[in-house]
């Protein structure tokens, strides 16, 4: 499974900071000794505990509802701390791409703090698809640990993906994939995992 790796607020440059602490998505374009790999680091302050924010990311049956374009989702096999689904992205222009993740979650490693919490993916093997209607590789975790303000979350999330050949003319899907959307699912996530944690009859 991808290697969770240690950030914190300190990472940031003075303007990532205070974007952070206004309440921004703060996002990190990150190179890689593999070309073809898009890597990434987006930081956001969530107003939940983390078990708050994981349960919200690994309730399968309402990720469609606020995910973008994520226009179907299998879950093949879970566990209490594990999950083997397949996705289904519906993007512009009529494209379309799946994929087959195994997710972990759980207690984060002691290093992150008490309390932190994390989910990690990794692409699996789906040999019905063709390469053109899949991606050819993905990995990355959401990384929740508290912070000094009570239920208050810092949460890194980290992803690389190569999406494998493109057609010419659809370029953009480079983009698409590995940058443009994550803004969106960042902030959608944490609108939804606020107004269930707010929900709640007693924090």
């Amino acid at each position: 499974m991808p290697m969770v790796a240690s950030t914190s607020v300190s990472d940031l440059d003075a303007k990532q900071q205070h974007d952070l602490a206004a309440g921004k998505v703060v996002i990190q374009k990150l190179k890689h000794e593999n070309e073809h790999m898009h890597a990434l680091n987006g930081y956001m302050l969530v107003q939940t505990p983390p078990a708050a924010l994981l349960k919200a990311v690994t309730d399968f049956s309402e990720l469609p509802k606020y995910t973008p374009n994520l226009e179907r989702i299998d879950v093949l096999e879970s566990s209490a701390n594990s999950a083997l689904v397949n996705f289904e992205l519906a993007l512009p222009f009529g494209v379309k791409k799946r994929y087959r993740l195994f997710l972990n979650y759980g207690q984060a490693d002691k290093e992150f703090g008490q309390g932190a919490e994390q989910m990690t993916w990794l692409i699996q093997p789906w040999p019905e698809l063709e390469p053109e209607e899949t991606i050819k590789f993905t990995s990355g975790y959401w990384l929740m640990r508290p912070t000094a303000k009570k239920n208050e979350t810092h949460l890194t999330y980290h992803t690389e993906t190569d999406p494998g050949e493109v057609p010419f003319g659809l370029g953009w899907i480079v983009e698409y994939l590995t940058n443009k959307t994550v803004v969106e699912l960042l902030s959608n996530t944490r609108e939804r995992a606020e107004q269930q944690w707010q929900a709640l009859p007693t924090h």
